[in-house]
C-alpha cells in the first residue's frame, strides 16, 4: 500500500511488471483514491467557460505568476462606473488617467478626488495644485488629510502652520497624574521633568479620605528648585473632584520640573491624586 501525501506533497507509486508482480486490489484502490483527492482539490469545472484550466488562468496571470494589469478591470479600471481612459480604480466621473475613487473632473494622479485640480491628489475635495491627500482646503503642496491653510508637509493637518506636521489637528492635549500618599502640610516636591515647552491648560485634584487638601501645582527650575505657583490654591474636599482651569502661569519651560506644594491638610487623607493637562505647541 502506498502512503498518500498529496496535496501537501507529491505521491510516489510502485512500478509493476507484467508476469512478474502479483497486483492486489489495494494497489488499484490507492491510485483511484488519489484521483479523487486531485479532483477534490481542483473542484468541479475548474476550466470555467474556457477550453481548459491553463487557458482560464492565463487570462489573469502572467507566465511568471504576476497578475496581469488587465485583471483588475477595463483598461486599468477597477470598479469603474464612469467614462475615462486609463488607470482608474473605483472611478465614478470623467477624466484621463491615474484616478482612484475619483468622483469629479481633472487630469492625473487623483485618488478619491471629488473636486477640481491638477495632479497628485488623493481624496482631494477642494482646489489646489499638487501632492494633496485627503485635502479639503486650499494650499500649495504636500498635504495629506489637510483641512486648513498652510504651506507644506502637513499630514492630517486641520489648522494653519508651516511644515512637517503628521496627523496634526491643532494643539494636542496630554495628561499627567501623580499620587501623594498620606499627604501632610509639608508634602511639597518636584515630581516630573517636562521634556519640551508646554502649556498647562487645567489642574484636577481628588482627595481620598480625611476632610480636604489645599495646594497648587508648581513649576520648578531644571534642578527641581526655585519653584513658583502655576495657579491659585485649589481646595479639594474628600471624594469630590476639584478643578482649576484658570491657570495664571501656564507656560512650562523645557527641562523644568512640575510638582506640588501643599498649603494645608484637614483630617487624615490617605491619598491626593493630582492631575494636570497640558498642550505641546
Amino acid at each position: 500500500m502506498t502512503i498518500k501525501v498529496y496535496p501537501t506533497g507529491i505521491d510516489s507509486f510502485t512500478t509493476w511488471v507484467d508476469d512478474v508482480d502479483v497486483i492486489v486490489a489495494a494497489a488499484v484502490n490507492d491510485v483511484e483514491d488519489q484521483i479523487v483527492v486531485i479532483e477534490t482539490e481542483l473542484g468541479t469545472n475548474p476550466k470555467g467557460s474556457m477550453t481548459d484550466l491553463k487557458t482560464r488562468l492565463a487570462v489573469s496571470i502572467n507566465d511568471d505568476g504576476t497578475l496581469k494589469t488587465s485583471a483588475s478591470g477595463y483598461s486599468g479600471y477597477s470598479g469603474y462606473s464612469g467614462s475615462g481612459t486609463s488607470g482608474y480604480s473605483g472611478y465614478s466621473g470623467s477624466g484621463t488617467s491615474g484616478y482612484s475613487g475619483y468622483s469629479g473632473s481633472g487630469i492625473s494622479g487623483y485618488s478619491g478626488y471629488s473636486g477640481s485640480g491638477t495632479s497628485g491628489y488623493s481624496g482631494y475635495s477642494g482646489s489646489g495644485t499638487s501632492g494633496y491627500s485627503g485635502y479639503s482646503g486650499s494650499g500649495t503642496s504636500g498635504y495629506s488629510g489637510y483641512s486648513g491653510s498652510g504651506t507644506s508637509g502637513y499630514s492630517g493637518y486641520s489648522g494653519s502652520g508651516t511644515s512637517g506636521y503628521s496627523g496634526y489637528s491643532g494643539a494636542v492635549t496630554y495628561s499627567r497624574s501623580f499620587v501623594l500618599s498620606y499627604p501632610t502640610a509639608s508634602a511639597d516636591s518636584a515630581l516630573w521633568r517636562c521634556p519640551s515647552n508646554s502649556t498647562i491648560t487645567a489642574v484636577h485634584v481628588l482627595c481620598i479620605g480625611g476632610t480636604n487638601i489645599v495646594g497648587s501645582l508648581w513649576q520648578f527650575d531644571a534642578n527641581g528648585s526655585n519653584g513658583a505657583a502655576s495657579h491659585s490654591d485649589i481646595t479639594a474636599t474628600a471624594q469630590t473632584n476639584a478643578n482649576d482651569a484658570g491657570i495664571s502661569t501656564p507656560a512650562i519651560t523645557a527641562n523644568n520640573y512640575i510638582g506640588w506644594k501643599t498649603t494645608s491638610v484637614s483630617g487624615s487623607p490617605t491619598r491626593a491624586i493630582i492631575t494636570f493637562e497640558y498642550t505641546v505647541p
